[in-house]
């Protein structure tokens, strides 16, 4: 269960990484886990995430599942200083630089794979891998499909450490399909599908971005991660 917490907060990490210079509001993608081990994470993993937006700070809250309630909101601050938050246990746990490097982190190889329609938008999709400095082939690869129908200015992101709004893709995700490959659970593999549900662009509660001052604050500790 740790092994996977840590996987799943590794592509969290990647999308929470985001600094919504022209974007403010709310965006919301369905998650589904797919492939041979659906079954086995199914009830793990959450079933939609939120995205929230405001004045350069990002939140990522992931809805359902077991995972949700272990990691709770992910908030980045315009410092790129990372949390998270733990309302249940009222526990903040700060995220250092290597708690947040993923793959995601070095330049992606973006190749184009042709024309489809999805959920009503005309996309292009395009297969991302995200080389790691231990494998050049990476552990983490998506297919991502993007539109130009949609007209909303993507969030603007930190170099190159978005998984999802890619500088380098032309257009808004509509549909995500990635796979994690957990070296550290016999090389099996996890399938996440993220399909666009909701763009809200109204400016969120700021209070969603605040790091509670009464809760207790930690250093995150990967080897706490089972007693969370």
């Amino acid at each position: 269960m740790k092994k996977l917490i840590i996987c799943f907060i590794t592509g969290l990490i990647a999308t929470t990484t985001l600094q919504a210079q022209n974007f403010e509001g709310q965006i919301t993608f369905k998650m589904e886990v797919k492939g041979e081990n659906a079954a086995l994470f199914a009830a793990m993993m959450p079933n939609s995430m939120d995205l929230f937006f405001l004045n350069g700070e990002s939140m990522i809250r992931n809805n359902g599942g077991m995972m949700a309630g272990r990691i709770g909101d992910i908030v980045t601050k315009k410092d790129g200083s990372t949390y998270m938050v733990l309302h249940k246990k009222k526990t903040v746990y700060k995220m250092g630089k290597e708690d947040t490097k993923t793959s995601a982190e070095f330049k992606p190889v973006i190749t184009r794979e042709g024309e489809e329609t999805v959920k009503g938008y005309k996309c292009t999709k395009y297969l991302v891998k995200f080389p790691s400095k231990e494998d050049a082939k990476g552990e983490l690869y998506q297919y991502l499909w993007a539109t130009k129908d949609i007209d909303v200015a993507k969030p603007q992101t930190v170099g190159s450490s978005s998984n999802m709004f890619l500088k380098e893709i032309e257009g808004f995700p509509v549909k995500v399909d990635q796979y994690i490959t957990m070296s550290q659970m016999g090389g099996m593999t996890i399938n996440t599908e993220m399909t666009l549900e909701k763009i809200e662009q109204k400016k969120p509660d700021a209070s969603l971005f605040e790091i509670p001052k009464k809760y207790k604050m930690e250093d995150f500790d990967e080897s706490k991660l089972g007693k969370m």
